[in-house]
């Protein structure tokens, strides 16, 4: 009976946690322009930045961090395809604060600068 009582806790908790996650997930793709991080989140759920981490990384595989920066990789890859926007303006645009930051980061995701995406479609 303990066993029964143990699992069904165990699921309650992953239930609870993946629930958590989608929300910090809904957020994430609402707010993506904003200085976003674990802090941040911390503060909004109400849970250590530390458990939100974890927490995050358990339920997605992948770290806060890289998921925010791949998310604004993908809107500003957008915005190369079908805007003339300068780069700059892209970057600050998807929540990078400065246009070096932007290119690294970009560069990472892709293979690519901004400028060598942007020719190459």
């Amino acid at each position: 009976m303990n066993k029964v009582f143990d699992l069904t806790q165990e699921e309650r908790k992953e239930k609870t946690e993946k629930r958590i996650t989608d929300q910090v997930i809904d957020y994430i793709r609402e707010h993506y322009t904003e200085d976003i991080n674990r802090n941040t989140l911390s503060e909004r759920f109400h849970f250590s930045p530390e458990y939100i981490g974890k927490m995050f990384r358990k339920d997605i595989g992948t770290s806060l961090n890289d998921y925010i920066n791949s998310l604004r990789v993908e809107k500003a890859k957008h915005l190369l395809e079908n805007t003339n926007t300068k780069v700059i303006d892209i970057a600050l645009e998807v929540g990078f604060d400065t246009l070096p930051y932007f290119s690294s980061v970009f560069k990472k995701y892709t293979g690519v600068s901004p400028a060598e995406f942007r020719k190459k479609e």
